[in-house]
């Protein structure tokens, strides 16, 4: 209980040290991963959407389902925090969302950071998982074939 007061705590400093983030190769590919499933899946795909929480976080990336995925591009420390809230505040409001954080570079981040990730949100991986490397190796659809998506 005092680890979710001092996530919420800290949203305070998130929000004020968000900054208009740059879209990296990481993100690119992310989102490319994330189209070709939600083509595949036949669900609809949308992308830096504001969530209906409190705090006006944003998810990376929601695909519209029963359990809608809402996957998040954890490039750093506060990103990931970022995401574990979302997951604690559809957990608390009971909505049905399923946290996906997906960390650049694990080494950006504090040994125990990531080891209890996994506690605060519905799975966190790294971008080198073997699992994410082989997802990405596929190849991605054109935006052009899947613009309803």
């Amino acid at each position: 209980m005092a680890e979710e007061a001092q996530q919420l705590h800290a949203i305070g400093a998130i929000e004020t040290a968000q900054t208009e983030r740059q879209a990296s190769y990481f993100e690119a590919r992310l989102t490319d991963i994330v189209k070709s499933v939600a083509a595949d899946l036949q669900l609809r795909y949308e992308k830096d959407i504001q969530l209906p929480i409190a705090g006006g976080l944003v998810a990376d990336h929601l695909l519209q389902s029963q359990t809608p995925p809402i996957v998040v591009a954890a490039a750093s420390a506060a990103r990931l925090l970022q995401a574990e809230v979302i997951h604690m505040q559809c957990r608390m409001e009971r909505n049905p969302g399923f946290v996906l954080a997906v960390v650049e570079d694990r080494n950006v981040l504090d040994k125990h950071q990531f080891e209890h990730a996994n506690y605060y949100t519905g799975k966190t991986v790294t971008s080198t998982n073997k699992t994410f490397v082989r997802c990405s190796r596929r190849p991605v659809p054109r935006l052009a074939r899947h613009a309803d998506v």
